[in-house]
């Protein structure tokens, strides 16, 4: 549980809810903020959110993109690849919680690590998932973090 009442997520244990019906959470603007260093993957996966959060901002970086993209679009949600080239992705997790702490931030790990995830949720991730659950859970944990029902 985090300081402002809302549970973590680990790989384990990540939520199952479905999405809301049309109408019922108003995502409109919301800015989300997807970091991943692979061009073919962020486009995919771009496309991906932008039909599962219709109304959404969403926009995809590259590591040295972040924090002008961050800071100008002020992310409600992050989604971040932690196996970042050139850097270390915890840390990034750290830098972008430290500089948005109400931005709720999803990391995508493609090992199942449980230790490498504790690390991504301490330095301020609210959830960590495996990439190859992606299409399965991340769809679920979104709106469960942005308190859809």
């Amino acid at each position: 549980m985090t300081e402002d009442g809302t549970e973590k997520t680990r790989m384990s244990d990540a939520v199952t809810g479905c999405a809301p019906e049309s109408g019922e959470e108003d995502l409109e603007g919301l800015a989300v903020l997807l970091i991943e260093e692979d061009d073919l993957i962020r486009e995919s996966l771009l496309d991906w959110l932008a039909s599962v959060l219709v109304d959404a901002r969403i926009v995809g970086r590259t590591l040295r993109d972040v924090e002008p993209a961050a800071l100008r679009d002020r992310p409600a949600v992050v989604v971040v690849d932690i196996a970042l080239i050139g850097g270390d992705g915890i840390d990034v997790v750290a830098g972008l919680h430290q500089t948005f702490p109400e931005a709720k931030i999803v990391a995508l790990s493609m090992v199942d690590d449980e230790e490498r995830c504790e690390a991504v949720l301490a330095a301020g991730a609210a959830a960590c998932l495996p990439a190859w659950e992606v299409r399965e859970k991340l769809e679920s944990t979104l709106y469960e973090l942005l308190g859809a029902t």
